[in-house]
């Protein structure tokens, strides 16, 4: 396959031409005039849902970057519409791939196969979350949070509680397995990041994940009685990993992406809690 062509957003420039040009076999931006086979759609727009629904006869697939929670009209339902959002996609062949903020980075995903099955059978699971984009709102921020849970390999089952206070926001509930799970998030500042924890009574896994924005890579360690052991570090951010996932599926000529229908759940958690 050639080089796919990318339609990128003017505000979304400085971001995503450094990363495309990281892989210029796989995909070059749009000249003047040109219709691009990829589109690329800000998750800040309110109305970002809209836009991939007006993109699906057009494109071969498409790249959502760093989601929030889209408003729909009155009386709608945003998990609904992030539902036959995904439902839509899938039948029109065009996969959907979401760069979320913390789940995305490959250490996230060398983490959960490396440590997912004792991960799965903790008895406690944190994620912290520390913020540096102060527009980005509390329940943003949670379902982001939910996403790095679910990569790591502890997805929720249910959140009984969440508590919005200035600066600051947490919720309650339990991983899929049952295990006791606290989400908790702050604004600052001084730089963001998330970290991932779980533990029982005699070991304890996690992964930290650097802002997106940052050369930083995710750090990723099991501690137990034996000492402390770290995964091998993978320097490559979560959206390039997310535009390597976008063209295999795109090669692969099949929608095997679950993105959407993953944002989808972990919205209507947060939703329930509420």
């Amino acid at each position: 396959m050639n080089a796919l062509t990318v339609d990128v957003p003017p505000d979304l420039t400085a971001d995503l031409v450094p990363v495309l040009a990281s892989l210029p076999d796989d995909f070059r931006v749009t000249a003047d005039g040109e219709r691009g086979e990829v589109l690329v759609v800000d998750g800040r727009l309110p109305d970002w849902p809209a836009l991939i629904e007006r993109s699906l006869q057009t494109v071969r697939g498409v790249m959502l970057r760093d989601p929030g929670v889209p408003e729909v009209p009155a009386g709608g339902d945003a998990v609904e519409v992030l539902r036959d959002l995904a439902t839509r996609s899938a039948g029109a062949s065009v996969p959907v791939v979401v760069d979320r903020r913390w789940g995305g980075a490959p250490g996230v995903a060398s983490f959960a196969r490396e440590f997912g099955t004792p991960t799965a059978s903790a008895t406690s699971v944190t994620v912290l979350v520390v913020e540096a984009d102060l527009s980005r709102s509390g329940e943003d921020a949670a379902v982001d949070a939910l996403g790095l849970a679910r990569a790591a390999g502890a997805a929720a089952g249910r959140l009984a509680r969440f508590h919005r206070r200035r600066g600051s926001w947490s919720a309650q509930g339990a991983t899929v397995r049952g295990a006791p799970l606290h989400l908790m998030g702050v604004l600052s500042t001084a730089g963001g990041g998330a970290t991932f924890t779980a533990s029982t009574a005699s070991w304890q896994t996690a992964v930290s994940v650097p802002h997106p924005h940052s050369a930083a890579p995710a750090v990723a360690r099991r501690t137990d009685e034996a000492g402390e052991r770290l995964l091998p570090t993978e320097f490559e951010g979560a959206p390039r990993a997310a535009w390597r996932r976008l063209r295999e599926l795109l090669r692969d000529g099949t929608d095997r992406a679950t993105d959407l229908s993953d944002l989808a759940e972990d919205l209507a958690l947060l939703r329930g809690a509420v």
